[in-house]
């Protein structure tokens, strides 16, 4: 495989990319190329950890296995903060030292953290290695001392990583790099026989052949001289110290320490001496400067954290000189032409034929797949499908033109037409969720997209001037400069100017489907009367609302902490790991049981992204820790299958699992009710059956409701009220809209999962005219594979005579009838013959939406799909497709039938979202397409007609808000006038939305962190920015300065400029009586102040120096 990333990088360098290129397309290959051919050791310095993780991957994957690189993530995000460091993360930084420190050729990865913090001194590091092998001689005394100063921690029996135990002449010792634990045997000082066991079973398996190094699992080694200087440092900085010296002796360590003790020079240096010649190369246009912005960062935030000198940045980082002296600028514009291969997503047949075309004129496309099962899969359809070679696994020399298959972590998609080479990843030729997609953002960030798809002629809300038309954005000439301000059009040709950074005002109007809000007139009072109306109406379900959730907030709960060697066990059965999404929401789960304050967590995520699971640990977690749970299902065949996985993944432990539901004889009913009432069984699952009066469950801990949206809203709170203290955990991939508005709200805690489990399909969803014969095709194709089909048919007049044209398109097929109107045991029994796989076709009313969970079913036949919602048909679609193998939803609407333009774009909707993942964000566009007014209650419907959603569910909000207690701070905004250019200009941005969203964060903006923030994403999305947006940036910071000292308005003349202090204004007078005195000019009216500038000095020059003096109430 390496051979042809070899031939690749080799035609490259051959067609003139022969230096670094910083374009994101070319980076990872000119890498490469760089690397390959310089000998000296590197290290490559990113913008970001992100960037320096990915990259390091990239570049490996390009190189031979000769070329190791390298990626030293940085230790701690917060510096001075409290945390400790994540074991993971001082394990690997330890790693990767050590495996430096042995490297013939040193190729690194850093991001400026990284590359600043000290580390051990190579000679100091290198000393604190031992190789354990037959033959050796060490004292079991001395060893036991040198494994406790590198990291290793003393128990009684090795279970983990990381652990060590001396027993007699034994020595059990389980190094994280291994897969087992060592077991080291003695005779006197000697090491006689070395041997692997298994720390389940504490049993050695089979001997241990060769030398093993013992290497520190940390960076700060706790040698005798390092201790010592340690805690003479930590005495001689009073109360800092004592809590720390404290932890030392108790436990050998404390939080910070892995921080704190890099101030050694005896024992720490800069990371270049430890490479020892090096050059150090920067993949960012900034050069050094954006290393020298994160030291000067750092510096900051030592000073605020009023921590002792000795822990200063100059004490643990590097200094300036040792980086400045490796540094190497290189020559970064050397491109070559780049384009990119514009696929259809999940259109796989589509693709080869376009790929198909590619390598017909000559190219050679490699296509990486994350494993060779799918690889396998595409290339058997390729091969049938075009007429192009396609290659895996083994490839000729000369590379001729052809699809070449590779298994490969995903590289970014690009052609080089040049060198007649092309890369694309698996995900963009068949729509494969093989790149984990992190959730960014606040969770109101997935509903609300801002002013991004705000297009001329829409409807916009301005919190004081109501509805309006938007126009566009206008440049205006003022004095020798242009601002750019939106134009918003009122009633009788009213227009309204609103300057760019008063954004925060606007957002896009959204209401009921096809709903046109009457456009308010400039200067009346009748916006603002609709709106106090609305807040009136919100108040009074904000009320409601918060009686409920009230009580459980003030209910005490019994925090469950569990077994946490048994939880591990069982979570360790789980035959995938977890994808990002769901550890956080596992991780937020267990902190809601541990804590003293009953659960109510809402958890959010498509189908099959495994909610199931999180609900598994959960359930076990309470189980093993001798409380009940009950599991509440829509459906008898959903509580079926939940019981069936359940007994199978709990089978191994003592814990007693029952079904409550109509599939269950009378009789037997009866004894579960007793036993569940006797405390017998510790999880039952079931339908509304275990809702019922004669169902006690005295011990009950946790309450999971899987699909929500299936229960009204009355289930829910009536568990609640009656049982206040029990913790509530909801399954959900499209909320009931009352959920909604808590999660938005705060109401309830919300955890998405939005991360494709590895390997899943996104399910290629067709929206066609009703044609039979792709019918028969579909459902032939489906039983040919062993699958299976549901067909829905939502009329149950008919369904009868719709199956016998189903038999007479496809004899062979075995149908099963199900619909609302059979008697429920009917049913029932109808529903488990499918689920059993008695049966090829489900043809079925919307029943099927139910959570039903049919492995085989991967086909999926709409009819009159046009009269269904886009959350029904997302539902109903979500019932296919768990698994690797191909899905496919068919969306069908009668022939020549005029159909709404808002159903015909909510198909349209469905057939673009094949992205797994896009569930939750569906369900925002149908509150928007379907008509939010009617999902929140026809008494709101009318208040959000008059105001629009958005501002609707802010004030919703904001009711709830106050009512828990945390009122509302009003919002100061300082109106500036500065003669400085302060723009995002066209020629920098081109698109308008992108414009106004950056804009409106900006003016949305309260710290100077979040100014940075988006200056840093702009620079990255966009290049480097012009002086209008610096100016732009330092201008926003120097407002949220101004905000601070609750100044009303700053003005700027020619020579001069006014500040406007507010009648509240916190400003220590001595602070500016100071700044005053030293402008001898400075004229005082009241309370504006007018200062004279100095000679080319700016207004934003001033501001800074005038901000940097003044004091609040006698502090900074």
């Amino acid at each position: 495989m390496k051979l042809i990333w070899k031939k690749l990088l080799e035609d490259l360098e051959r067609d003139g990319l022969t230096s670094l290129s910083l374009k994101p397309q070319i980076l990872p290959f000119s890498l490469a190329i760089e690397i390959k051919k310089n000998q000296k050791a590197t290290i490559f310095v990113t913008p970001t950890e992100e960037n320096a993780k990915e990259l390091c991957e990239k570049a490996a994957t390009l190189l031979s296995t000769e070329e190791v690189l390298h990626w030293l993530p940085s230790l701690v995000e917060d510096v001075y903060g409290p945390l400790a460091p994540h074991p993971s993360v001082v394990l690997q930084r330890a790693s990767v030292l050590t495996e430096l420190m042995n490297a013939k050729k040193k190729t690194l990865f850093v991001s400026p953290s990284s590359l600043l913090f000290k580390v051990p001194k190579i000679g100091f590091y290198r000393n604190h290695h031992i190789v354990i092998e037959k033959g050796a001689e060490y004292s079991l005394a001395e060893l036991k001392s040198f494994l406790w100063s590198i990291g290793y921690k003393k128990v009684d029996l090795v279970e983990g990583s990381g652990e060590y135990s001396i027993r007699g002449s034994l020595l059990d010792i389980f190094p994280p790099e291994l897969d087992f634990g060592l077991r080291v045997e003695f005779f006197g000082n000697t090491i006689e026989e070395l041997r692997f066991f298994d720390p389940a079973i504490q049993k050695s398996f089979s001997s241990a052949d060769g030398s093993f190094t013992i290497k520190p699992l940390s960076e700060v080694i706790k040698s005798d001289d390092a201790l010592f200087n340690l805690r003479q440092k930590l005495r001689e900085s009073g109360e800092f110290g004592e809590i720390r010296i404290e932890c030392l002796e108790k436990s050998g360590s404390y939080p910070t320490l892995q921080v704190e003790a890099r101030f050694d020079d005896d024992i720490f240096g800069p990371l270049p001496e430890f490479i020892g010649e090096c050059r150090i190369v920067s993949l960012s246009r900034a050069n050094k400067a954006f290393i020298q912005n994160e030291r000067n960062k750092l510096e900051e935030e030592f000073k605020k954290s009023c921590k002792p000198s000795f822990i200063s940045p100059e004490k643990i980082f590097s200094k300036k000189e040792v980086i400045e002296d490796n540094f190497e600028e290189c020559e970064t514009e050397n491109d070559i032409p780049v384009d990119r291969i514009n696929l259809i997503p999940s259109k796989l047949v589509d693709n080869l034929n376009i790929l198909d075309e590619k390598v017909k004129k000559g190219c050679r496309v490699i296509v990486t797949f994350s494993n060779k099962g799918s690889a396998e899969r595409v290339k058997e359809l390729a091969e049938k499908e075009i007429s192009s070679a396609v290659l895996f696994e083994s490839f000729p020399e000369s590379f001729p033109p052809a699809l070449y298959f590779v298994n490969s972590p995903p590289i970014e998609s690009v052609e080089f037409p040049k060198s007649r080479w092309a890369v694309i990843s698996e995900r963009e030729l068949i729509g494969k969720g093989v790149i984990q997609v992190e959730t960014k953002g606040r969770k109101r960030d997935v509903f609300f997209e801002g002013l991004r798809d705000l297009k001329i002629g829409d409807y916009v809300v301005h919190t004081e001037h109501g509805i309006g038309l938007y126009r566009g954005i206008e440049a205006i000439k003022r004095g020798d400069k242009e601002e750019d301000f939106v134009h918003i059009e009122y009633a009788d040709n009213g227009k309204l100017l609103l300057p760019i950074e008063r954004l925060d005002l606007i957002q896009k109007y959204k209401g009921p489907e096809g709903f046109k809000p009457q456009v308010d007139k400039l200067g009346t009072l009748s916006f603002k009367k609709r709106k106090e109306k609305a807040k009136k109406a919100v108040q009074d379900v904000a009320e409601d609302l918060i009686k409920i959730y009230a009580a459980r907030r003030s209910a005490e709960s019994i925090p469950i902490f569990g077994d946490k060697k048994i939880e591990e066990e069982f979570e360790n059965l789980f035959p995938y790991d977890l994808t990002s999404d769901q550890k956080k929401a596992l991780e937020d789960v267990k902190k809601d049981l541990e804590s003293s304050t009953p659960m109510d967590r809402i958890i959010c995520g498509d189908v099959g992204f495994g909610k199931t699971e999180i609900a598994m640990r959960a359930a076990f977690k309470v189980a093993n820790s001798k409380r009940q749970v009950a599991i509440l299902c829509p459906t008898t065949v959903l509580a079926l299958q939940h019981y069936e996985n359940f007994k199978e993944r709990f089978s191994l432990f003592p814990i007693n699992i029952e079904m409550l539901s109509s599939l269950i004889p009378a009789k037997s009913q009866k004894e579960i009710v007793k036993e569940i009432k006797a405390g017998m069984v510790d999880i039952i699952i079931g339908t509304h059956r275990i809702l019922s009066k004669d169902v006690d469950i005295p011990k009950l801990g946790l309450f999971i409701v899987d699909e929500e949206q299936r229960f009204g809203v009355l289930h829910k709170e009536k568990i609640k009220k009656t049982k206040p203290w029990v913790h509530f955990l909801t399954l959900s991939a499209t909320p009931i809209p009352r959920t909604l508005q808590m999660g938005i709200s705060t109401i309830v805690d919300m955890s998405l999962i939005e991360t494709a489990p590895k390997d899943r399909l996104s399910i290629e969803t067709v929206f066609s005219v009703y044609d039979e014969e792709l019918i028969k095709s579909a459902i032939r194709n489906e039983i040919k594979r062993d699958g299976q089909i549901f067909y829905l048919y939502n009329k149950v007049e008919d369904i009868e005579q719709k199956a016998g044209k189903i038999r007479e398109l496809v004899p062979e097929g075995r149908i099963i009838i199900a619909h609302g109107q059979l008697n429920k045991s009917e049913l029932e029994k109808r529903m488990v013959q499918f689920y059993h796989h008695q049966a090829d076709i489900l043809l079925s009313t919307t029943i099927i939406e139910n959570g039903v969970d049919i492995p085989k079913a991967n086909t999926l036949i709409v009819e009159n799909a046009q009269n269904f919602g886009l959350t029904e048909l997302y539902q109903i679609r979500g019932r296919i497709g768990r698994s690797n193998i191909p899905a496919y939803a068919y969306l069908l609407i009668p022939p020549r039938q005029q159909i709404s333009k808002d159903a015909v774009d909510r198909l349209r909707t469905l057939e673009e979202f094949t992205e797994l993942g896009s569930g939750f964000r569906i369900a925002a566009i149908d509150l928007e397409l379907r008509g939010a007014g009617t999902l929140l209650g026809k008494q709101q419907s009318g208040h959000i007609e008059s105001i629009g959603f958005e501002l609707y569910m802010r004030l919703l909000e904001e009711a709830v808000s106050e009512l828990k207690g945390y009122p509302l701070r009003e919002v100061f905004r300082t109106e500036m006038r500065l003669l400085s250019k302060m723009s995002i200009p066209k020629i920098y941005i081109e698109n308008d939305n992108e414009r106004l969203t950056l804009y409106r964060e900006l003016s949305l903006a309260e710290s100077e962190s979040q100014v940075d923030k988006i200056g840093s994403e702009m620079n990255d999305r966009y290049g480097d920015y012009p002086e209008e947006v610096k100016t732009l940036l330092k201008g926003t910071k120097r407002r949220i300065e101004a905000e601070k000292f609750l100044i009303e308005k700053i003005i700027e003349a020619k020579d001069s400029i006014s500040i406007f202090f507010g009648k509240d204004s916190p400003v220590e007078p001595k602070s500016l009586i100071s700044v005053i005195s030293e402008r001898k000019e400075t004229k005082i009216k009241e309370n504006v102040v007018n200062f004279p500038l100095l000679k080319n000095e700016s207004g934003l020059d001033f501001l800074k120096v005038l901000f940097s003096k003044l004091k609040i109430g006698g502090k900074n």
